[in-house]
């Protein structure tokens, strides 16, 4: 049921008080010029004077009538809804004498103050309340509402003359020129109420009526699933509205009114409407450039399209000389014969090809069309040589014939071609005056049913409003031309000639190619309906927009809504211009038509664009899609919370019942995509900041609140109370997560993007969502691709602290995870965590197939210290991957002091022969170098006799004789490899040496000089 907000509105203090009198039986007469039907539910908002707030009065319309007075009106029931309010009225009156004395009131005490309903407080309209008075001396006074009207309005002669420079577009630029003002006359409306932009006149409405409007409802939001056009000149009412068959909720604030919050009762309706994805909105792929000619030739192209310039040079001799001879002669048959032929020849799998004597600023040339992608001149075709010649000859016969372009056809007849020969070459048409050329020859087209040719003559040419691309002016001249004439063939049904104009604007629009081209010819096209008389300009715009290959139209459309944002503008300078008024109505009318072509094939952007044309006032919302109006109604609840966060905060703070904090909660979560798209950050770390605080208290804490988080989509609910990301978070994150769970991937792609100030409000927003903000975290730390960005979610997650250990323990127990999640999981559970029980969900790592996993479980096991840790590394040592190899070998200082055991192993290790294998050897020798290094780093080394003589061993091995280590080294890998060996071991000795390291560096020294310096520092390092 609708509901509606009567505004009343007093005068006087008497005036109010005749009112009070006559609501003490329960019922009020309202004189109304505009009186709604019996058991209509409305809101009487009541302004009092001298009282600063107003108050609210539920009711019910219960007759129509007219009063003694034989004023119209109607009478409202307040009874029920006066109980909860008249305390609170009788409190503020009884603070002014006048209603003291007059009411007879005495002073209410502030503790006998009743509470007025959750529904009614807070109430706020975006209503200038100045423009409306209501009930002045109880006589109502009429208002006239403006509603969206096509302008009737037709242009004289001069008007049109003063107003052909109008310029919209420069043809080199795709951004919109300032129209001259000289051209813009002084012209006044003597209809007051018409508005073609749809804004009601700034009229103050008189004292004494009140004021309806749709307010509000219950919606059902299963309901709302067709797409429904209303007639282009039905306008919609502004205000808040709920219609009542369907329960879909809009907020559409007039031009006049300020936002002053969405009612509670409105927005729990419009929170429980089933949700839709939002397309993302992408930039247009324009798929070709906007050239306005072709100036030069590939190879390829200059193969296709040079036989068609031949044909045309042949076909103007033809029509020279035919005009030698009369029809029928052998000398006429001639110049004709074969060309039909050759048409068809050089046309390929073209529709049509068409040539245009076009005036530029180069002078006169012939432009040919259809072949290629572009426009081409016949000059480029031919050369100049031959340009020189046959450029004249068929220029001054198309002047002579007054002929702008013709088109000719792939489906043309050859009689029908060899006919048209004929006519163009009939010098009789010379014989008449200039200005009666074209209508001759048009006529004796249609006396031979001649319909597969087009041709545009001068005097076919339409008075166009602005200067346009000449390839624009030649589209709109031949529509204009082709359009007229159809009707005039005889023999053809009318469904063929539906047919043949569909065709025709397919086949003129098909060389424009660019949207720019397209905009401006769809945007001209409503004054072909001027020289048109058989159609009107709406059918001749519905079958253009018909003809338009689908994905065009909205490339097209973003165009045009620059040049509905122009002309608006305009309008507010000249607002009495009606060329303006013409040309803003012609566009709303295209982009409705464009709007059931989206529609109704499904075409992807068509909730972007829906929406702008519902914002620009040309589709009401009861017109709108299903999905549209759900994100209509999202984009409204947005603006609400961007414009009156503080009602929402405070709202949601004091709330005592867990379905209003679920509506609070259901908004924020359906409101926060779009306070992201726009960069809101602020007010998403405020509500992020508020659903934190109040999730830790009743109601918000509460398993009602909880089992009540669910998502309406399409024909299904989706519980988040039974989701594992529920159950995962604690129980006062639970409100956050719901809100935010869809949107992890919008948070990072914006970080991404952001600045350092921005980035700083945005990490505010993350923290405040707790462990699921360590997801968001680790998901930026995963799969962003900026460095940065990766080095920051690295520092966040790091200061976590527990939160952060928790996460990665969790992502490691879930093996299904990616292996970088992994990796990343283990890196920071290294760096928080000194938990010897959390290398538990690392161990199995140590065997995982992806040698970087290895490596982080190393470092793991180095952090976390495990029991058997360095039983674990010793056992990496002989990894097939020779950098976990060099890692384990390493960490093994880290476990330092080892045992006995461990370091036997690492001297079985040293003392393994060589392999045959080159390969293999070189391993090995490098594998014993590390070790070596290792030990060397230990602060303390066990059984260091052991190891000086192990170490001595494989030395002098190297400088032993045939059968030396050294020389099967040599053998096997064909390098010097003792140096390395040497390098690594002699600062060993010196360490742990004692008289056989000294007497051994003391040999070693002759045999390599080249060590001479580090020797001799382990032999001071021995004997001191």
């Amino acid at each position: 049921m609708q509901k509606f907000l009567i505004i009343v509105k007093f005068s006087s203090a008497q005036d109010f008080c005749l009112f009070y009198e006559q609501s003490s039986s329960g019922q009020v007469f309202l004189p109304s010029s505009n009186e709604l039907e019996e058991h209509s539910k409305v809101i009487l908002k009541i302004l009092v004077p001298l009282v600063d707030e107003s108050f609210h009065i539920d009711g019910i319309v219960v007759s129509s009538q007219v009063d003694m007075q034989n004023n119209t009106g109607m009478t409202i029931d307040i009874k029920e809804g006066l109980k909860s309010v008249l305390s609170v009225i009788n409190l503020k009156l009884s603070a002014y004498d006048q209603y003291q004395d007059i009411l007879d009131l005495s002073v209410v005490e502030p503790d006998e103050m009743m509470t007025i309903p959750e529904k009614i407080s807070g109430l706020e309209m975006a209503i200038d309340e100045d423009d409306i008075q209501i009930l002045e001396n109880n006589h109502p006074i009429e208002k006239t509402t403006s509603l969206f009207k096509e302008d009737s309005f037709a242009l004289t002669d001069d008007l049109n003359e003063d107003l052909i420079n109008l310029k919209m577009e420069n043809e080199s630029d795709d951004s919109l020129v300032k129209v001259d003002l000289a051209h813009l006359p002084d012209f006044v409306l003597q209809d007051d109420d018409d508005d073609d932009d749809g804004n009601e006149p700034q009229q103050k409405a008189g004292a004494g009526e009140t004021v309806d409007e749709n307010f509000s409802s219950e919606p059902e939001p299963e309901t709302f699933l067709e797409f429904d056009l209303l007639p282009d000149d039905e306008s919609f009412s502004e205000g808040f509205t709920m219609n009542s068959d369907t329960g879909e909720t809009a907020l559409t604030p007039s031009d006049n009114q300020g936002l002053g919050g969405v009612l509670f009762e409105d927005l729990k309706k419009m929170v429980e409407q089933g949700e839709f994805e939002f397309e993302l909105e992408k930039e247009p792929d324009l798929g070709v450039k906007k050239i306005p000619e072709k100036k030069e030739l590939t190879p390829e192209e200059r193969q296709m399209a040079e036989p068609v310039g031949q044909f045309f040079m042949n076909l103007t001799k033809a029509m020279l000389r035919s005009g030698y001879y009369a029809p029928g002669h052998p000398g006429a048959d001639s110049a004709k014969a074969g060309l039909y032929d050759e048409f068809i020849g050089v046309l390929g799998d073209q529709r049509e090809i068409m040539i245009t004597n076009h005036n530029s600023r180069d002078g006169i040339d012939l432009m040919l069309t259809g072949i290629l992608d572009e426009p081409i001149s016949i000059r480029v075709l031919v050369g100049p040589g031959v340009a020189e010649l046959f450029v004249p000859k068929l220029s001054e016969y198309c002047e002579r014939k007054r002929l702008l372009n013709f088109a000719l056809k792939r489906d043309i007849q050859p009689d029908h071609f060899y006919q048209f020969i004929d006519i163009m070459s009939d010098p009789k048409v010379d014989d008449h005056k200039d200005k009666e050329a074209g209508k001759f020859l048009t006529n004796a087209f249609i006396e031979h049913g001649i319909t597969d040719i087009s041709t545009v003559f001068v005097d076919d040419m339409v008075e166009l409003e602005s200067d346009l691309p000449w390839r624009v002016e030649m589209a709109i001249h031949r529509l204009a031309k082709d359009l007229k004439v159809m009707p005039m063939f005889k023999g053809v049904s009318n469904d063929a000639i539906k047919q043949m104009k569909l065709q025709t604007v397919q086949d003129i629009i098909r060389p424009l190619k660019h949207p720019t081209y397209l905009n401006d010819f769809l945007v001209n096209c409503y004054i072909i309906a001027k020289y048109v008389k058989s159609m009107p300009s709406e059918d001749i715009e519905e079958i253009v927009v018909e003809a338009f290959l689908i994905d065009l139209l909205l490339p097209t459309s973003r165009f045009t809504f620059k040049e509905l944002d122009y002309l608006k503008q305009l309008k507010t300078e000249h607002p009495d211009n009606i060329l303006i008024d013409r040309r803003l109505s012609a566009i709303k009318r295209i982009l409705k038509l464009i709007s059931r072509r989206v529609v109704v094939e499904k075409e992807s952007g068509a909730q972007t664009f829906l929406e702008h044309l519902y914002r620009n006032k040309i589709l009401s919302f009861d017109e709108l899609p299903a999905d549209v109006k759900y994100m209509v109604n999202t984009m409204k609840m947005a603006d609400d919370i961007r414009d009156n966060f503080t009602t929402y905060s405070s709202a949601i703070a004091n709330v005592n019942d867990p379905e209003q904090a679920l509506v609070y909660l259901k908004c924020f979560r359906r409101t926060v995509p779009v306070l992201i798209g726009s960069g809101c950050w602020e007010i998403l770390s405020r509500i992020t900041q508020t659903v934190k605080n109040v999730s830790a208290r009743q109601p918000v804490n509460s398993d009602k609140v909880h089992s009540g988080l669910k998502i309406i989509k399409s024909n299904e609910i989706e519980d988040f109370s039974e989701s594992i990301l529920f159950k995962s978070l604690d129980v006062s994150e639970r409100p956050l997560g719901f809100i935010f769970k869809d949107v992890t991937y919008k948070i990072i792609d914006a970080y991404e993007h952001a600045d350092s100030n921005q980035r700083k409000t945005i990490d505010k927003v993350i923290n405040c969502l707790g462990s699921f903000g360590v997801d968001i975290t680790s998901k930026m730390l995963s799969d962003s691709n900026d460095r940065e960005v990766r080095k920051l979610s690295y520092e966040k997650m790091i200061s976590k602290g527990n939160q952060a250990r928790k996460w990665a323990i969790k992502a490691l127990k879930d093996t299904s995870r990616p292996w970088f999640i992994h990796r990343n999981a283990m890196m920071i559970l290294a760096k928080v965590s000194d938990k010897e029980e959390d290398f538990d969900c690392v161990r199995n790592f140590l065997e995982h197939s992806n040698p970087k996993i290895r490596e982080e479980a190393l470092h793991a096991a180095v952090s976390l210290k495990p029991y058997d840790g360095e039983s674990l590394v010793l056992k990496l040592i002989n990894d097939e991957d020779p950098k976990v190899r060099w890692l384990a070998i390493r960490t093994l200082q880290k476990f330092s002091p080892i045992s006995e055991s461990a370091m036997n192993v690492l001297l079985n290790l040293i003392a393994l022969p060589m392999p045959k294998n080159k390969e293999a050897a070189e391993n090995q020798i490098n594998k014993t170098v590390h070790i070596i290094s290792a030990i060397n780093a230990m602060t303390h080394i066990p059984v260091s006799r052991k190891v000086e003589t192990e170490i001595i061993e494989v030395l002098k091995s190297i400088a032993g004789g045939k059968q030396s280590l050294w020389n099967k080294v040599k053998r096997a890998v064909g390098s010097d490899h003792d140096t390395p060996l040497l390098k690594s071991a002699i600062p060993l000795l010196g360490k742990i040496g004692g008289s056989p390291s000294k007497s051994f560096l003391k040999k070693t020294i002759r045999s390599h000089p080249e060590l001479s310096e580090i020797i001799k520092k382990a032999l001071h390092q021995i004997e001191s």
